[in-house]
């Protein structure tokens, strides 16, 4: 069988060269994450417009995944790797020189299609060396292994050049990743072509515009919703009426045409429907590690470096999580057991913290439960993805494929949405409620506020200077306990819904009956 890699090249340096490559990749996904005002600051932007940028990066990749296999069967996969390569580079130094807020968004959508590109040639030519059973599931796990690492990852990464440099080297840094990853990738690669090229004919574009519009405007709507109060905004209702328009406009498309973008038959098949609903709410419950973060940070005080360190427990738990789950797969192991005990583990971090959430804490007191969460994570990660393209036949599993990172684009900007639901709306709600009674009626109030005042009196300020400093300490204190309120509430929800999730898999006795497929390759993203 003809592979495009070389046959002398051992394996451990073929899954040492799938992290080098993907890493950057993934880490510009999530690059934001962990310094969302720094961003905002640097190009004069609002955290929500960041926010879309990762939206807008993330639907141009889900976008445009049904056409990578065309692509790859037309370029010579070195050819195609170093176009993308170089066009990734191109963006990346153009995000360094520019300050430009359009330009940026406009960039994220490219870039996304970009990193599309050399993570899907890369793992066409690693995974084609890979032929057996155990060979596969070893390489699924290292690739969404890496995938789930990404994020702490970027975000230790990001911390420490936004701490240390200007803020447009991080894109500088992203530029440096690469040359490892792409100078191993060429050397393991054959340089003569190992297939006859496919003309490019019959793409589809109108449905990829089509698609493409459906996810942007589907994360505007729903990033945006909250803050413009949803229908009573014209571009918002606008916005909402085009998606429905589009959304049946690309079903008709692809029932009428012969070759698809995506066809829609997928599903006809019962579990896959149950799997991607399955991905749906995973990423939903994935995203609350969010709020932790910003507990960490605007209610413990701790940098962006120490919570990035923090996070390393939640690493730790994904790479171990990971690595157990693997030999169950082989094993042959139920579905049914490996959901259950993954979504048990992310119960368990979302109850602990809600009782853990404090004014006052530990850094180490968050160690045991983030590596819970991490552990949850990586054993659901995996079969999950595998549960879902298996449920239908190889000659539409691309489709599957494609849409299964439709539907975990939607999961993870519904999560995004949900939090940032629950950021202006309940915060509005308890603020409220603290503003009933912080009062200098209040003899509660007014004992805290005199202790503030003595406490800056005690350090040498004048009386008046002590009453200022006393009001602002007196407001965060408040702003602290909406964001701890807020919190609770929010996984509160979450650990109800992953309660209904554990139902839901205990009642659905048929799920067992799906076998794991390998013959399929590897989702990107």
């Amino acid at each position: 069988m003809s592979s495009s890699i070389k046959h002398t090249i051992p394996n451990w340096f073929i899954w040492l060269t799938i992290g080098m490559v993907l890493l950057p990749c993934l880490i510009i996904l999530g690059l934001y994450a962990g310094n969302i005002t720094e961003t905002a600051g640097y190009y004069g932007i609002e955290p929500t417009d960041v926010q879309f940028s990762v939206i807008i990066y993330y639907a141009a990749m889900a976008s445009f995944f049904p056409f990578e296999q065309r692509f790859l069967n037309f370029f010579t996969t070195r050819h195609y790797f170093l176009l993308g390569v170089f066009l990734l580079t191109g963006a990346n130094i153009i995000f360094y020189i520019t300050h430009n807020a359009f330009a940026f968004i406009g960039l994220r959508f490219l870039e996304g299609i970009f990193s599309s590109g050399v993570a899907g040639s890369c793992l066409s030519i690693i995974f084609s060396r890979l032929h057996t059973e155990r060979a596969k599931a070893i390489g699924y796990s290292i690739y969404y292994g890496i995938l789930l690492a990404s994020a702490p990852v970027g975000m230790i990464l990001s911390s420490l050049v936004v701490h240390y440099f200007e803020f447009n080297a991080l894109y500088k840094s992203i530029i440096y990743l690469q040359i490892p990853g792409t100078l191993m990738l060429l050397y393991v690669m054959n340089k003569d072509r190992t297939k006859k090229p496919i003309p490019l004919y019959q793409l589809d574009w109108p449905s990829f515009v089509m698609y493409a519009l459906i996810l942007g405007l589907t994360g505007y709507v729903l990033i945006y919703g909250q803050q413009y109060l949803w229908l009573e905004d014209f571009h918002i209702c606008l916005f909402a009426g085009i998606i429905v328009v589009l959304i049946c406009l690309f079903v008709l498309r692809q029932n009428i045409i012969k070759r698809p973008f995506i066809n829609l038959r997928i599903f006809h098949y019962r579990n896959y429907c149950l799997g991607t609903l399955l991905v749906f709410l995973f990423y939903i419950c994935r995203g609350g590690l969010g709020i932790s973060s910003t507990y960490f940070s605007n209610v413990l005080g701790m940098d962006p470096i120490h919570v990035s360190l923090l996070m390393l427990a939640n690493l730790a738990g994904v790479v171990v999580g990971v690595y157990v789950v693997v030999h169950y797969v082989l094993l042959n192991t139920s579905m049914r057991k490996i959901w259950f005990w993954g979504f048990s583990f992310l119960f368990v971090f979302y109850t602990w913290m809600y009782f853990l959430f404090t004014t006052d804490a530990d850094a180490g007191t968050f160690i045991i439960p983030l590596f819970i969460q991490g552990l949850g994570t990586g054993i659901l990660m995996v079969p999950l993805i595998l549960f879902t393209v298996s449920s239908v036949p190889v000659n539409i599993s691309n489709s599957a494929s494609a849409m299964g990172i439709g539907f975990r684009f939607f999961g993870f900007t519904f999560s995004m949405a949900l939090i940032h639901f629950f950021q202006l709306y309940e915060k509005q709600i308890h603020y409220t409620l603290l503003q009933e009674q912080v009062t200098l009626l209040n003899p509660l109030s007014s004992e805290r506020l005199l202790h503030y005042q003595k406490i800056g009196q005690s350090t040498g300020m004048a009386q008046d200077q002590a009453c200022l400093f006393a009001n602002k300490l007196l407001f965060s204190t408040i702003n602290n306990q909406i964001q701890l309120r807020y919190s609770m509430d929010y996984y509160a929800m979450i650990s109800w819904v992953i309660l209904g999730i554990l139902l839901v898999i205990a009642l659905f006795p048929y799920i067992r009956s799906t076998a794991i497929s390998f013959r399929i390759k590897p989702v990107p993203f």
